[in-house]
């Protein structure tokens, strides 16, 4: 996609965070990285991190979901993505993230005005240099679906092959 495209969907998310009501009143934090934090001119998606607190909906939500084979995390990518396609969320894993060495680039934290926000992405340059991320922990048989395995879903499957 464009960069134009990949930064009006993040304004069209940042518009529904303040906006707000649930379940995104439980978001604490949005991180950005990949192609898009570097600068790429033409990234697949833009991957997030998002940082959130759980309450008892968002619970049974996520155990109903899980009991009938669904995304348990439906409800909050709903809430932040709405139709739109092109967002990689990837919930509650800043700390795994950061241990591997990637780098996050804060966009958003609670208790700042959403304005805030929107100044942190006009300061994510673009980059004519940057591409796309070598993709780790891929299989050749995954070779041209990388962008549709999610990087969990690929470590696991990845780590039993090796066994």
């Amino acid at each position: 996609m464009k960069r134009e495209r990949a930064t009006t969907l993040l304004n069209d998310m940042l518009d529904r965070l303040e906006e707000g009501g649930w379940p995104l009143d439980l978001v604490d934090e949005i991180l950005v990285f990949g192609s898009y934090a570097r600068g790429a001119l033409n990234p697949s998606d833009v991957d997030l991190v998002v940082e959130h607190r759980t309450d008892d909906r968002l619970t049974s939500e996520f155990l109903h979901a899980l009991s009938y084979g669904r995304d348990p995390s439906a409800s909050m990518k709903r809430a932040l993505k709405g139709n739109s396609r092109g967002l990689q969320i990837h919930f509650r894993e800043r700390k795994t993230l950061e241990a591997e060495g990637f780098e996050l680039t804060l966009l958003w934290t609670r208790g700042e005005p959403v304005d805030t926000a929107r100044t942190r992405l006009a300061a994510i340059t673009p980059d004519s240099e940057a591409g796309r991320a070598v993709r780790d922990h891929m299989i050749e048989a995954f070779d041209g679906i990388d962008r549709w395995v999610p990087r969990p879903v690929r470590i696991t499957l990845t780590d039993l092959v090796d066994r």
